[in-house]
């Protein structure tokens, strides 16, 4: 009795095992009462026809034991056949379950090396921009002290033409 249902209840392949376990019972009975004709303990003077009843209540009482045996033995086969196959099926579901869920990890796994693949390039990009952006605020910087120098130098060159004696303006 490996596995008791709610409330006490036996399930079917339960109940079947203890229908084996009666009819080996009821077996060794029989075989018991089959000894004691056959080993001469009932053969006393007068006791021949108690000694024939005897042996038949020993055949039946085997047979009997025997047929709810055999009985126990067929319905338990199929009731753990059954559960078998539905093992067998849960175990492909399982199977099948597992190999879509290898190719939707392989799947995320190749997404993942390609958005690893495209974050790289998006870095050197990035790095890219950067030492652009940085070259062309060097350039900026470069032509605003080109600029003020020659704002500078356009102050003071009237300046310096008034001096000549030169007098209109550039």
């Amino acid at each position: 009795m490996s596995s008791l249902v709610a409330f006490g209840l036996m399930s079917p392949l339960d109940r079947w095992e203890l229908a084996e376990y009666f009819g080996e019972a009821v077996v060794i009975v029989g075989v018991l009462l089959e000894y004691l004709v056959e080993f001469h303990f009932l053969q006393k003077v007068g006791q021949r026809r108690r000694q024939r009843k005897v042996a038949r209540l020993g055949s039946i009482v085997l047979l009997f034991g025997l047929a709810i045996e055999l009985t126990g033995l067929v319905k338990t086969s199929q009731l753990t056949g059954g559960l078998i196959s539905g093992l067998d099926i849960e175990a492909g579901d399982a199977k099948s379950k597992a190999s879509a869920a290898r190719t939707i990890a392989g799947e995320a796994d190749t997404n993942a090396k390609g958005a690893r693949t495209e974050a790289y390039a998006a870095e050197g990009s990035s790095r890219l921009a950067l030492s652009s952006a940085g070259t062309a605020q060097n350039l900026a910087n470069g032509a605003s002290a080109l600029a003020r120098k020659a704002g500078q130098e356009a102050i003071q060159r009237p300046r310096n033409l008034a001096r000549c004696g030169q007098t209109h303006r550039i």
